[in-house]
């Protein structure tokens, strides 16, 4: 029998089976951060290795600052009626039908039709300083405030729109350049295209991969671990971030039994992998996923008091500890106590040796968990250590994990630790 097929039977979850998945059609190594477990730690401690480096480019002049501050009174003003404008931009109102530019590099606004230099000026600009206003390029055009007004209502409507509700392109608006640019999920069809581009010579289109929401069901690079990830042949839920630890690659794993090598995963509408270094089956439930971009952050909204959490360490824990679980199907659940590390884990298509064995009170798994972090969090800041990924339960009560160090003796791997 295929792996495939032994995971195929092993999904539908008789008896003492992987926790599975949720089947659709079709340098060195880590080690625990001060402080990673349940307890107060030294709040500041994550300040000094930020996730993004501190490099914000050129600082404008207290000029151009003030500019800036005038640009960006134009384009907003939360105290509006939202629910009735359509969305129409506010400097569409304030007589603007674009503006483009930087603090550093200048601005250049467009005039809609009636509004000259000299108005502008005297209202939208009036008191800026002469150091200010010398950043500044004013462009007159022939589009009324009108005519964009009615392009944007129109698009807004959403009647050009053929497909039906459930299958709804995602599109975005903006005006810029006297235009009402439209930005178009690649899904969308010819006959939703043609429409739009009939409504007004005053639209634009701009085409984007894939438009949606951003969470652990919709993962967007670079991925999170604890993200809802699906194949041709199967759901489940991502882990965590790791590196090799010759090659430095980053990865994001998964548990081995969600498909085989080969088997691309998406989240939402977001490519997530390419499944690979998935071998020695059942003894070893975990694979990688490639050709992607990963961070060192995971998913974990749900009983945990933070929706995400960055990685600060990883090891195996110790017994009698208690861990959290990241899963699609679940979120997150936590409280749950370790009572083995060495557990010998064997549903009716073979054994995976050496785990980890956790319980709790009610159900802790469910389908579609399979592959998520286990994970030790510090209950006052966004931190988490790993411990390994969910493979396995019965009926969601008995609690099975791969060890995060068996996990990276096998695929020779370290967690990323940002």
């Amino acid at each position: 029998m295929s792996n495939r097929m032994r995971r195929f039977w092993r999904a539908l979850g008789v008896g003492l089976v992987a926790v599975g998945c949720l089947f659709v059609a079709g340098q060195g190594g880590a080690t625990a951060a001060p402080g990673d477990d349940d307890h107060k730690d030294n709040p500041g401690e994550i300040s000094k290795n930020p996730k993004f480096p501190a490099d914000d480019g050129p600082q404008p002049t207290v000029a151009q600052a003030e500019l800036a501050e005038r640009i960006a009174a134009i384009e907003t003003n939360d105290s509006r009626d939202v629910p009735t404008d359509n969305g129409l931009p506010y400097q569409v109102l304030q007589g603007f039908v674009g503006i483009t530019g930087s603090p550093t590099s200048g601005y250049t606004a467009i005039l809609a039709e009636g509004l000259s230099a000299k108005a502008a000026t005297s209202t939208a600009f009036a008191g800026l300083s002469a150091d200010a206003l010398g950043s500044l390029t004013l462009k007159e055009s022939d589009v009324s405030v009108d005519e964009i007004t009615s392009a944007w209502n129109a698009v807004a409507s959403e009647k050009w729109i053929a497909e039906p509700t459930e299958k709804r392109p995602g599109y975005g608006m903006r005006v810029a350049d006297a235009r009402v640019v439209v930005d178009l999920d690649e899904s969308a069809s010819e006959e939703s295209r043609m429409n739009l581009a009939k409504l007004s010579n005053l639209i634009r289109i701009d085409g984007v991969p894939s438009m949606g929401r951003v969470s652990r069901y919709n993962d967007s690079t670079p991925h999170y671990g604890g993200a809802a990830i699906e194949s041709l042949y199967a759901g489940c839920t991502s882990g965590f971030t790791v590196k090799g630890k010759t090659t430095g690659t980053y990865y994001s794993v998964t548990a081995g039994h969600c498909g085989d090598n080969g088997d691309d995963f998406d989240s939402g509408s977001y490519y997530y992998g390419e499944m690979a270094g998935d071998s020695g089956f059942p003894e070893f439930d975990m694979a990688r996923l490639k050709n992607s971009t990963y961070a060192g952050r995971l998913w974990t909204v749900g009983q945990d008091n933070f929706d995400t959490r960055v990685v600060t360490g990883a090891n195996d824990g110790t017994v009698g500890t208690t861990v959290c679980q990241s899963g699609q199907t679940s979120s997150s659940i936590c409280g749950i106590s370790i009572i083995d590390l060495d557990y010998k884990y064997c549903p009716s298509d073979g054994c995976t040796p050496h785990t980890g064995r956790g319980s709790k009170s009610g159900i802790i798994v469910r389908e579609g968990d399979s592959g998520g972090p286990v994970y030790v969090r510090n209950t006052t800041e966004s931190r988490a250590s790993i411990r390994g990924i969910v493979i396995g339960d019965s009926s969601g009560t008995l609690f099975v994990w791969e060890r995060y160090a068996r996990l990276s003796s096998h695929l020779n791997v370290v967690a990323v630790i940002p």
